[in-house]
């Protein structure tokens, strides 16, 4: 083919794509683009010239179309619980008394508690050292807007199950965050919660309490916590 067949082709299929662009782009700036596009196509087809500013008004057209809606903020309420923990944790454990363990033990570790991307999660990352065992872990709270609640999963190494996702929607108590479960252990139903409290800038307190549905819970874990180090946001 002639390069005159050619640029007709060119012509032509770009004037078909100009009227599906007119239709959709309604801003001033891009109807002068368009404009512009009008303008040389009158030029002819073989005015290479012409189509080279129309090659330049179509770029300029699908630089100025609206940009793409940014992402909202993050609920407000996985700002409150960040606000509260992000940052590196001393800690200090006491386990209390039970099978096993008839004068309990007691661990010292760090807990980094971190923004996930774009902040709308927060994640746990724990190392402690319990007796001659070191244990670790890792976990992620996030805001359910359907469900309206926190959903928490947690990792352990101590855990033969890996990971579990917490059964019950995690929530505000007053000034207390609390976390909860049910499940299953030896063929008997127990339930599970953990309490955060006494929550300031600097130190809170982590309570685990257990026991079996329909009884009376009991405290198995103390954590006392003490901020080292604030933690940057994330990049993202």
């Amino acid at each position: 083919m002639n390069r005159i067949a050619i640029s007709g082709l060119f012509v032509v299929g770009l004037t078909a794509t100009l009227v599906t662009t007119q239709q959709k782009i309604a801003n001033p700036k891009a109807e002068t683009s368009e404009a512009k596009i009008a303008c040389a196509l009158s030029a002819g087809p073989s005015d290479e010239k012409a189509l080279l500013k129309i090659d330049h008004a179509w770029g300029e057209a699908e630089e100025k179309q609206a940009p793409a809606p940014t992402a909202p903020p993050p609920a407000h309420e996985m700002q409150r619980l960040t606000n509260m923990l992000a940052g590196r944790w001393s800690i200090s454990q006491v386990f209390e008394p039970r099978g096993g363990m008839p004068k309990g033990v007691v661990g010292q570790g760090t807990e980094v508690w971190r923004p996930g991307p774009g902040e709308r999660s927060l994640i746990e990352e724990l190392q402690t050292r319990v007796g001659d065992r070191e244990l670790s872990g890792l976990g992620v709270i996030w805001w359910d807007t359907q469900a309206q609640g926190y959903r928490v999963i947690w990792c352990g190494s101590a855990n033969p199950r890996g990971c579990v996702v917490m059964s019950k929607l995690a929530h505000w108590e007053g000034d207390q965050f609390v976390v909860g479960d049910e499940f299953e252990r030896d063929g008997r139903k127990v339930v599970y919660r953990e309490v955060f409290s006494d929550l300031t800038p600097d130190s809170f307190t982590q309570t685990i309490y257990e026991g079996e549905s329909g009884g009376e819970l009991k405290r198995t874990l103390t954590i006392h916590a003490a901020k080292v180090a604030k933690i940057a946001k994330p990049p993202f």
